[in-house]
This record gives C-alpha cells, structure tokens and sequence, in this order.
C-alpha cells in the first residue's frame, strides 16, 4: 500500500521509443491482415491512440478502456471469453510482454544504444520493496553467473485487455506472492483498488495493535510474550469513502493483515524497546553528552525504524515501513 515515483522522463522516452522500434511493425502487420475482419476497427482505435496506450499515466490508461467498452464492446467482452483465447493470443503477440521481459532488447536513445527492458525499467523506478505489500525486499541483479528481479504486475489484467499488455504505467513491479498468488488475473482498476502510481494509504489509515497499556504507558509483558495481541487496521471519521474502498479491497485482495500478523518480530522489538527504555530512562539517556535530546535518544534506541515516527522519509525504502511507522506513534515510542 505504498505510493512509488513516477516513471522519469528518459524511462518515458526510452519506452515510447522501445514500441517505435519493436511493436509498431506487429502491430500494423495485425492491422493488414486483419482488414475486413471484427476486430479490425478495434486495431484502428488502437493505433490512433497507441501513444497515450504506451505511455499514458493510470487515468489515462482507464479512460482509454472506458472508451473501447463504449465503441467497441463486443470485442472487448469476446477477448475475455474462451472463445477469444485465439484472438487475445494473437493480440498478446503483437504487443509482447514476453519479448519486454527479455534482457537483450536494444533501442537508439539519444544517439547512442542502451537497453530497455522490463530489469532496466525497474532499475529505473528505484523501488526498493513490493509496493502492494510493503513486506518484500525488491532484489533486482542481472550478471553472468545469474539474475533476479521483481515481478512486474498488470494492474490492468493483461489476460483480458491484452492491449494493455506493455503499457508503461500499468507495470507495476511488485513480489511474486502478491502478483501471481494473491491478485492473478483480477479485476482491479483505480476505482477499486489503490493504485501504486496515484495513491497510498496515507495518515488516515493506519495499523495498530490491541496491546494493552496502561495509563503510565506500561505494557503487560506477558501478552507480549505468549503472542497475545494482533495487528488491525482503522481510519479516521472524515476519510473519503470512496477512497476507504479502495483501501479495504487492496487490504483484502492482498492478505495484507494475515500476513503482517505472521511477521510480528519487528513490532515484538518496538515493544521490547519501549518495556526496556521507560520515558526516565529516555530523560536519564538524554543527559548524557553523546545526546542533543530525548528524541536524539529514541533515534539511537529504535534505529532507522525511529525515522518512521521523527522524519520524513520515503516509505518505499524499507519492508514494512508504514506498519512500523503507525505502531510506532501508537506506542509513542
């Protein structure tokens, strides 16, 4: 559930270029051969607008859908279907994820060749965890000797709307479980699920514990021990509800609160902090020299994790980031 950047400028660039020199031949090739046939002015619409297909941002992306279930519905619901599996194959060729995976892709940039594929375009983005889940490291390594890297999801489910297939703002690099596991092929779109490019939970939604504390901020050590508490989800009053949705469907699709609850060892060392170093402790820590302040003190204590409550940071960077960051203000650590 955290928001990552854009795509840059030359990430843009390069990808409109990488259709220019490796699908816009399918492409037109499908339309010839296609004259005459249903899906032919599908592929006319599809041209007419494929630079806003390639490059467009998320809304964008969902006007363009919108706009071929008005014009071209038929054949949006026959791809769909098992008798479209021909055709969505044959669509699926043409604008081919497959070959974008591949390592070897070359196109012109500048004057000069560069690689541009689905590892180059996430080496680009600098995502550092799964941005559904926020509880994966993003391990992306290319070399001789092996290679490795984020899946990249179709927030737009490639399998029915295969034209949405390498749409630079509809891959979205994130963990195996919560791509091929948790999400497969369903329906998302901006109106029902947050989107990694446009949207993350933000202030008004965070997690929490039902720990138990007691009015001088001691906590009852022998739930923590036996495991006794969970992690749970809130927002405010005031939230918008349609965004509400669209967080409770992410939050359900992704398992997002079983799996959390699975990991606990990270909050169980907030809470170990916070039994071990008592608000005196924190006032006796803070005179000493090597301190400037009582939140010098808990910066040291609770590590980088302590960043997530004092400083503005980018909560992409790290796993689990926004669960830390929400406990640790409930814990007033």
């Amino acid at each position: 559930m955290i928001k990552i950047n854009n795509p840059s400028n030359d990430a843009i660039e390069k990808h409109l270029i990488y259709y220019n020199s490796h699908i816009k031949t399918n492409l037109d090739k499908f339309i010839l051969d296609s004259l005459g046939k249903r899906h032919y002015n599908l592929l006319l619409y599809l041209k007419a607008n494929i630079e806003d297909i390639m490059i467009g941002d998320p809304d964008r992306l969902e006007e363009i859908l919108e706009e071929i279930k008005k014009r071209h519905y038929k054949m949006y619901t026959h791809l769909k279907t098992k008798k479209g599996y021909k055709l969505k194959e044959k669509f699926l060729k043409v604008f081919n994820y497959d070959g974008f995976c591949k390592n070897k892709n070359k196109i012109n940039f500048r004057g000069e060749d560069c690689y541009w594929n689905a590892y180059t375009l996430i080496e680009s983005l600098k995502v550092k965890t799964c941005p559904y889940c926020n509880a994966s490291i993003s391990h992306l390594f290319l070399g001789k000797e092996g290679k490795t890297r984020p899946t990249l999801d179709h927030f737009l489910d490639k399998g029915t709307m295969p034209y949405f297939a390498i749409s630079l703002f509809n891959l979205i690099p994130a963990c195996y479980t919560c791509n091929s596991s948790f999400k497969k092929s369903k329906q998302f779109s901006i109106g029902t699920h947050l989107h990694p490019y446009l949207n993350e939970m933000g202030e008004d939604f965070t997690f929490y514990t039902d720990i138990k504390v007691s009015r001088d901020g001691e906590i009852n050590i022998e739930d923590l021990k036996q495991n006794k508490y969970s992690i749970n989800f809130r927002y405010t009053s005031t939230v918008d509800p349609h965004l509400r949705t669209k967080v409770e469907n992410s939050l359900r699709d992704f398992h997002i609160l079983e799996l959390y609850n699975q990991q606990k060892t990270y909050i169980d060392e907030i809470i170990n902090q916070k039994i071990i170093y008592t608000q005196d402790r924190i006032k006796e820590l803070a005179s000493l020299p090597m301190f400037k302040n009582e939140e010098d003190v808990r910066l040291a204590l609770i590590g980088e994790s302590g960043l997530y409550t004092y400083k503005t940071i980018n909560l992409e960077d790290r796993i689990f980031s926004k669960l830390i960051k929400d406990i640790t203000q409930e814990l007033k650590l």
